[in-house]
This record gives structure tokens, sequence and C-alpha cells, in this order.
């Protein structure tokens, strides 16, 4: 059962609430400088760890006292754990004390490499979370009386943030939540109870799709309504270069895609307009003037 803090929580209470409902505003920092000292301090332990165990390999490779079990534990693990147990086996509580500290470097890799790989909040999304922080009948500027956790979101730290709702998003869809929605949430008039109007994403996103569709369809059509009535074909040809391009630097700006889709889209789109030129100008009749 969800948890719900009701209208009597404040602080961090009411700031959770809001983060579990709206996960779009569940916004943290990072902590990138942090966690790469962490690693750094980690890696330096490992490199001093692994000098010191290859010289005791070395040492073992070949003992002062020509101990044969010590110079069969580079094949031969058991004798090396079995004279460990007997307190005579540097080597392997070397490696016993290593293991743990490899796994915490590991995982603090893991951990770089998933931050990294996280979705940044969009400027609207930090500015939503600061207005509520500080409106009343909301966050109620709470944190001002918190000291140094105040700062988290200020924009010192706006790249160190990253969104845990959040899911990587193109400039189109970043236009329709938000001067779309901008436009549409400041035409309504009805007041809603917690001043805060939400809007369901799944629509959004359906909207979005619907008029892309439209658009990708729509476009082509135009350019060669556009084409149909040029009859110069130097002319034709300078508007064909003139659309691509702006086709090109619009699907690669708005949708995010990768090179080789916009490269491919590219192509597609300028074989539709060659096609439709070659077939209208093989239409066209010619005329033949005969000399007499």
């Amino acid at each position: 059962m969800a948890y719900s803090a009701g209208n009597s929580d404040d602080g961090y209470g009411r700031l959770a609430q809001l983060l579990a409902q709206s996960h779009e505003y569940a916004i943290f920092r990072k902590f990138e400088w942090l966690n790469m000292m962490n690693l750094l301090r980690l890696q330096a332990e490992l490199q001093h760890m692994e000098q010191q165990l290859v010289e005791v390999r070395a040492e073992d490779k070949d003992p002062d006292d020509d101990s044969e079990v010590r110079r069969s534990y580079g094949i031969n693990f058991k004798a090396m754990r079995d004279n460990a147990e007997d307190g005579d086996s540097e080597q392997y509580d070397l490696l016993l004390e290593i293991s743990p500290k490899l796994d915490e470097y590991n995982k603090a890799l893991q951990n770089i490499a998933f931050l990294h790989k996280t979705v940044q909040p969009s400027e609207a999304e930090v500015e939503f979370l600061k207005l509520w922080l500080q409106r009343d009948k909301m966050g109620e500027g709470f944190l001002r009386r918190s000291g140094i956790e105040a700062k988290v979101w200020d924009d010192q730290n706006a790249e160190d943030l990253l969104s845990v709702g959040g899911s990587p998003s193109d400039r189109f869809t970043n236009f329709m939540h938000g001067p779309v929605i901008d436009f549409y949430h400041f035409s309504q008039t009805k007041v809603v109870q917690d001043g805060i109007r939400t809007y369901d994403q799944r629509k959004l996103k359906r909207a979005g799709d619907i008029l892309v569709a439209a658009l990708s369809a729509a476009l082509p059509t135009l350019v060669i309504l556009v084409l149909y009535f040029v009859k110069n074909m130097v002319y034709r040809m300078g508007l064909v270069i003139v659309f691509t391009t702006i086709f090109s630097v619009a699907f690669a700006m708005f949708t995010g895609a990768k090179k080789a889709e916009v490269f491919a889209a590219t192509a597609t789109f300028a074989a539709v307009e060659v096609v439709y030129i070659g077939s209208v100008s093989s239409s066209d009749p010619v005329c033949v003037c005969s000399s007499g």
C-alpha cells in the first residue's frame, strides 16, 4: 500500500509525498565529485596492495628458508590455504584482505557507470521543484531552516542532478511538455485544491505521437505539391536541396535520432523528391519542330 502523508505532514514528509506521486520531480544529486574521490581512494589502496602482493609472491617463489611449500603457492592454492591456517602464509592473508576491497572498488565502478547513464532533469522540472519548495501550502520554505541542505537544488549543482523518474526525451517531447503544456495550463481557469495540476504522461505521449505521424505524412506531400507548381527544372533542383536540408536539420534536432538514422531518413526523403521530379520530367510534352 502506497504511503500517503496527508495534509498534516510537512517538511521532508510532504516533499517525499510529492516525489512519490510525480516521479518526474524525483530529482537528486549524483555527488559525482564524492563518488570520484571514493573511487580514486579505492584505486590507490588497491594499487599499493597489488604491489605488495607482487613482492610477497616473489619472496614465496624464492624463499630464504628453501621451503618447498612456499614455492608451491604459485601452482597450489590448497597448500597456500593450509599453510595460512598454521599462520604461515602472508600471500593468502593478503589475498583475503584484497578481496573485499576489490569488491568495493568494482561496485563503485558500476555505480559511476550507472550514474553516467541516468537522465538529467529538464530546467522546467528543476524550477518547478524549487518553486514548490518555496510556495505556501506546498513546501512552505522548510529548507530555509535546514542550513546546507537547502543548497541541494541550487544552480551550482545543476550539472550534478539526476532524475529518477525521467526518461530520455527529444526536443519535440520537451516542446510538448514545456510551452504546449504551459499554454494549456494558463488557459485553464479552474483552480485545483493543492495548487498543482497533474497531466497524464501517457496522453501527452499519445498526442505527440499523433502529431509526429501527421507531420511525417504531410511533409512529403506538401513538398511534392510545391514542386508541382515550379516548372523550371533548375528551381526545382534548388528547392530539393533546400527542403532536404531543412528536413535533415529538423529531424536531427527534434527527434534525437542517431547519425545513421538521420542519414537514412534524409536519403529516403530526397529519393521521394527525385523520383517525383523524374516522373514529371518524363511526362512533360516534348516539342519536335521540323525545319521545313
